[in-house]
């Protein structure tokens, strides 16, 4: 299972105005797609950490899925779409959303840009991200389940998406492409990258 631990300003979340961020190695020279995935996905687990005396029941979760290019597509535009149904009634049923990392890494981005780049750790990581032409591709099928109204929740409620999607991906399966749940534990964390001084 990997893992997520910090998190940046993001959208839909606690206070509305933050996009979450994840796992990140050492230098963003060498980091790989999946560390940055998971850097810009969790940049707020710190806290979360912090309170608990850790074992597996009192990590925090979040869910990810990744979707095929045309129900990325209609996700993202038309929500609503009846292809979309079976997949919509499991969110129902959660009380989850999706959260196109993509987008979330955009409104980051954005965000940054209006209030001072200098407050946001991952903003020219991000910016790098978005700008380049197959990462953008590859995000824009990625979308995080947030549960309750947050992008992190307890162990039950991520197990229970998690075989809710795997049992919808055998039916749906040109839809979901891959399922990943990922959790709080530092253990499983790198460190951010760093830039160095410019």
């Amino acid at each position: 299972m990997r893992s997520i631990e910090y998190r940046m300003p993001a959208v839909c979340i606690p206070n509305a105005t933050h996009v979450s961020a994840a796992l990140w190695t050492r230098e963003a020279t060498t980091t790989s797609d999946t560390q940055f995935t998971n850097a810009m996905q969790g940049y707020s687990l710190r806290d979360a950490q912090q309170e608990n005396t850790m074992n597996d029941e009192t990590w925090q979760y979040q869910v990810r899925i990744r979707l095929s290019p045309y129900y990325a597509q209609l996700v993202r535009k038309e929500p609503e779409h009846a292809a979309l149904s079976s997949l919509n009634a499991l969110l129902s049923k959660h009380d989850a959303v999706l959260k196109c990392q993509f987008d979330a890494f955009a409104d980051y981005v954005a965000e940054a840009e209006r209030e001072g780049t200098q407050h946001y750790p991952l903003y020219r990581w991000t910016r790098e991200t978005i700008e380049n032409p197959a990462k953008k591709a590859k995000y824009l099928e990625a979308f995080t389940l947030y549960a309750g109204g947050g992008e992190l929740y307890d162990k039950t409620i991520a197990d229970a998406l998690e075989a809710d999607l795997l049992q919808l991906k055998a039916e749906f399966s040109d839809a979901i492409i891959d399922i990943s749940k990922l959790d709080s534990n530092p253990a499983h964390n790198p460190q951010p990258p760093s830039y160095g001084k410019d």
